[in-house]
């Protein structure tokens, strides 16, 4: 596997340059290892997800007695091979500071032979538990769909549909009244495990899409563009809206205040693309003259002219 992606990752490094061979060697494994300067979390941060990313079995009592007659029974070599796969990986991963739960991916495999292996002629039929977790999961989508989550957390955000959580409380439902009636706990299960994280995903992506669509700014870059103006960025960019957009010209790229700042009164014609966090600006972000704004990942994406992103600029030094 090391010499698979070195093989990418050498000749990439020497025709981009020193630059890009600090970022892909060093600032992409040790600054995340040790000190990451994105999605830094603590050691413990990966025990809550693995209920929810090895749902159900891993809240399944069918599978944790399967374990435990294999221990008394002693550990073949495929489940010591399994355990050696996933548990150090797993403390590896928790020790690097940089964490997110898509990182976990790769145990689910060995999750998967482990299981396969402990429920080989299992017999069982009980599901009570995993079923009333899904049943939980429904409700939280139902509370979402309703306002509830939106009004607690004081956003306004795009409401997931109703139906995936109503569905998915009427499959919890006949996941539990199968298995009082006797149908074999794993495909019963297997089938929730679907459902679940289909009907989750289809709730959430009404609200999450919105909030990454980039294209309405990217569009609204190239008018401004195309009408002489030219467009900066407030922060770091990552070209994130020249394809989208088809935009002939780079945006400029502003650094720390002071830079932002002098720019800015320099380019009274010009306008900026910033981020506020929350979806309000402090309680009065629809009173903001903007070209475009849109909901971004939590918070909100602005287009404004010079001007007005002096005003915010300020209003964000003196903490207002």
């Amino acid at each position: 596997v090391c010499c698979i992606a070195l093989a990418w990752a050498v000749p990439a490094g020497r025709m981009g340059g020193e630059a890009y061979q600090q970022a892909i060697f060093w600032g992409q494994t040790a600054h995340r290892m040790v000190d990451s300067f994105a999605h830094e979390r603590p050691v413990w941060w990966y025990l809550p997800l693995l209920p929810l990313l090895l749902f159900p079995w891993l809240v399944w009592a069918g599978a944790w007695r399967a374990f435990m007659q294999q221990r008394r029974a002693g550990f073949d070599r495929g489940i010591r091979f399994t355990l050696a796969w996933m548990l150090p990986v797993l403390m590896i991963l928790s020790f690097i500071s940089g964490k997110q739960p898509h990182y976990l991916v790769p145990l689910v495999p060995a999750f998967a032979l482990l299981l396969a292996r402990l429920l080989t002629g299992s017999e069982s039929t009980r599901s009570g538990l995993p079923a009333l977790g899904a049943a939980l999961l429904a409700a939280v989508l139902i509370v979402a769909a309703s306002g509830g989550l939106a009004r607690l957390n004081g956003e306004v955000a795009a409401l997931p549909p109703l139906w995936p959580g109503l569905l998915l409380l009427l499959l919890a439902l006949a996941s539990w009244l199968a298995g009082r009636r006797g149908w074999p706990a794993l495909p019963n299960l297997s089938l929730l495990a679907v459902a679940s994280v289909v009907l989750v995903q289809v709730a959430l992506l009404h609200s999450i899409v919105p909030m990454f669509d980039l294209k309405p700014m990217a569009e609204a870059i190239r008018v401004e563009q195309q009408a002489g103006h030219t467009v900066a960025h407030l922060g770091k960019y990552h070209a994130q809206y020249q394809f989208l957009g088809r935009l002939e010209q780079p945006l400029v790229e502003l650094g720390d205040i002071d830079q932002k700042r002098a720019w800015l009164s320099a380019h009274p014609a010009a306008y900026a693309v910033m981020y506020r966090e929350g979806f309000d600006d402090t309680g009065h972000a629809g009173a903001i003259t903007a070209r475009h704004r849109q909901a971004y990942r939590g918070g909100v994406a602005l287009l404004v002219d010079a001007r007005t992103a002096l005003i915010l600029l300020d209003e964000k030094r003196s903490g207002r």
